[in-house]
């Protein structure tokens, strides 16, 4: 009877197979690395419009762009170079204004329309407040 209480004990520590999904490595495939980038770019440029500080929000995509040569970046390397150089014009325009310049929301826009040319679909769901 301990034999067996001792067994089942044993069997709920160590589980009984795999409790997460197998690791797919993505690390060279364009398209994935585009549909994030899609995403941290609706994201962050939803957060922005809302925030008081939008460079806040944007740093975040220039610190990913920045490292766009040692990323799979395809077909698609120009639209990640103008989303680098729009993100930074975002950023740059936000240090100069001391937080929320005005007309910042028709430069996310920009940025949004620049990540509208990669592939893939996003859906971003924020929470109304």
């Amino acid at each position: 009877m301990k034999r067996l209480i001792l067994g089942l004990l044993l069997l709920a520590i160590i589980g009984c197979g795999r409790s997460r999904m197998p690791y797919t490595d993505h690390s060279r495939d364009s398209a994935a690395y585009a549909k994030d980038i899609k995403e941290l770019v609706i994201d962050h440029v939803g957060l922005a419009k809302k925030s008081r500080e939008p460079a806040d929000m944007i740093a975040p995509i220039i610190n990913e762009l920045e490292q766009i040569r040692e990323r799979p970046t395809g077909q698609h390397h120009s639209v990640y170079e103008e989303l680098l150089e729009t993100a930074r014009r975002v950023f740059d325009a936000c240090q100069q204004g001391n937080g929320r310049p005005t007309g910042i929301d028709k430069q996310l826009d920009q940025l949004v329309a620049l990540v509208d040319r990669l592939p893939g679909d996003v859906n971003i769901v924020y929470e109304q407040q």
